[in-house]
C-alpha cells in the first residue's frame, strides 16, 4: 500500500527557499578585508533575505561610523543582457559586528541598480573581484545600453585632457587630468548635463572623472580623487 506524505504550502515555500540559496562557491565575494571574513552562514542569511532572485555577488566593506558594522551590496542575477551590457538589481544590507563576525543582516535599501560591461572579446566571468574591469558598478540615473557601452569604452581608453595653449606673453597653463582606464568603474551617475564616473584602485578610494557628451563625442572634464 502506498503511503502519501502531504506537504503544506508553508513547508513547500521553506524548501524552495533553501533550494534557491546558492553555495559559497557560486557567489562572488569581494570588497575590503570584511569580505575575507564572511562566513558561509552570512551568504545563506543574505540569500534568504532576498528570496525573489538569486544573489550572484556580494561586495562587503567596513562601515566608517560606529558602532562597528559591515555594509554589504548584494548583486542579484541580471534581468537583462544586451550586446555586452548586463543590468540587474542591488540590495543593500548591514550587520553589526562583534569579534569580526556579523551578528545579523538586515536590508537597508532594495531600490539600487547595477550594470556590467563586458571586456571586448571576452564572456562575462563566473566570478568577479575588485580589480576586474567587468565587475558590476552602481548606477544612478537612467541610461540606455548603448550609452553605457559607449561611456565605459571611452573610460577604458584612458582619456586625457588636452593641454591649454600658452598665452601670447609666454604664460604657461597646467590643467592636468587623465583617466586610468585599467581601473574598474564602480559607480556611474547621470547629472543634468554631465556624467560622473568613479573608478577604484582599492576599496573605498580612487579617482573620479566628469564626462560630457557633445556632438557624438565624449569629452573629459574635471578629474580628481575621492575617499568613500
Amino acid at each position: 500500500m502506498t503511503r502519501w506524505r502531504y506537504v503544506t504550502a508553508a513547508t513547500l515555500t521553506s524548501v524552495l527557499a533553501w533550494v534557491n540559496v546558492p553555495s559559497a562557491a557560486e557567489v562572488s565575494t569581494f570588497g575590503g578585508r570584511a569580505a575575507q571574513l564572511l562566513q558561509a552562514r552570512d551568504l545563506t542569511e543574505i540569500a534568504r533575505l532576498v528570496p525573489d532572485r538569486e544573489v550572484v555577488a556580494i561586495e562587503v566593506n567596513w562601515d566608517q561610523v560606529l558602532p562597528e558594522a559591515w555594509l554589504a551590496v548584494a548583486y542579484l542575477a541580471p534581468d537583462s543582457e544586451v550586446q555586452g551590457v548586463r543590468r540587474g538589481a542591488i540590495v543593500d544590507l548591514k550587520s553589526l559586528v562583534t569579534d569580526k563576525r556579523a551578528q545579523g543582516w538586515r536590508i537597508t535599501a532594495r531600490d539600487g541598480r547595477y550594470a556590467q560591461v563586458a571586456v571586448p572579446g571576452k564572456p562575462f566571468p563566473r566570478q568577479v573581484g575588485n580589480k576586474d574591469l567587468d565587475r558590476p558598478f552602481r548606477l544612478y540615473g537612467r541610461f540606455s545600453d548603448a550609452e553605457l557601452a559607449s561611456l565605459i569604452a571611452y573610460v577604458r581608453s584612458s582619456p586625457r585632457k588636452p593641454p591649454i595653449p600658452d598665452d601670447p606673453d609666454g604664460t604657461k597653463h597646467w590643467e592636468g587630468g587623465s583617466v586610468d582606464g585599467h581601473l574598474p568603474v564602480v559607480q556611474v551617475t547621470r547629472g543634468k548635463d554631465r556624467f560622473k564616473v568613479l573608478l577604484s584602485d582599492s576599496p573605498g578610494t580612487g579617482t573620479y572623472a566628469e564626462l560630457r557628451y557633445r556632438n557624438g563625442t565624449w569629452r573629459l572634464g574635471e578629474v580628481g580623487f575621492y575617499v568613500a
